[in-house]
């Protein structure tokens, strides 16, 4: 592991810049690196597409739904029966099951509107990477990491952060795009960096 200092940019000729910066400022070829990164959600880390097996707002929704399926069966059974004088044991069953159909809809959609996460803000709301063009600077010295922070920032970099990972043939090997950046909120040389872990 050593470390990286990576700037997010929105623009390739900024970006490109950033690159030429590094350069100028005795950087290696092989100590920087630039890739494009997806915006959130569409790293197809899965067969089916998205970066998560489970959406985090969804977590609940099948138990929620099962449970609102019965309720609304037995209450559209109630209703069914009570109808059945009039219209006979057709009105049973469309009872029941129109009630478990929007039983398990009403089931699914309460447990969709995930307050506790809409009410979730500032430094309680999971931060994530957006997408764009990333420089990356291979940096295992401080005065190195140092200066990268300075290329970047002059360069016109909209994040820039500081991250262990593993630097090989040029490349940020082990880049992880779901993984929320450490920025580096201070200047250099001055302040540590602030560092979000996943």
């Amino acid at each position: 592991m050593t470390d990286i200092v990576a700037g997010r940019f929105e623009q390739q000729t900024d970006a490109q810049a950033a690159v030429e910066r590094l350069l100028r400022h005795g950087f290696r070829r092989d100590d920087v690196s630039s890739f494009f990164v997806n915006p959130p959600g569409q790293h197809a880390r899965f067969p089916v597409g998205g970066d998560r097996n489970v959406s985090p707002g969804a977590r609940g929704a099948g138990v929620a739904a099962i449970a609102g399926g019965v309720i609304g069966g037995a209450v559209g059974l109630v209703f069914g029966l009570a109808a059945s004088h009039v219209f006979g044991l057709v009105s049973t069953i469309a009872g029941a099951v129109a009630g478990a159909y929007l039983g398990v809809l009403a089931g699914a959609l309460a447990r969709l509107q995930d307050r506790k996460t809409a009410r979730r803000t500032g430094a309680d709301a999971t931060e994530v990477r957006h997408g764009g063009i990333m420089v990356a600077a291979h940096t295992p010295t401080a005065t190195s990491r140092d200066e990268a922070v300075r290329a970047l920032r002059s360069s016109g970099a909209i994040d820039v952060e500081a991250a262990q990972g593993d630097w090989r043939q040029g490349q940020w090997a082990d880049f992880d795009p779901t993984r929320p950046p450490a920025r580096v909120t201070a200047a250099p040389r001055t302040a540590e960096l602030e560092m979000h872990d996943a």
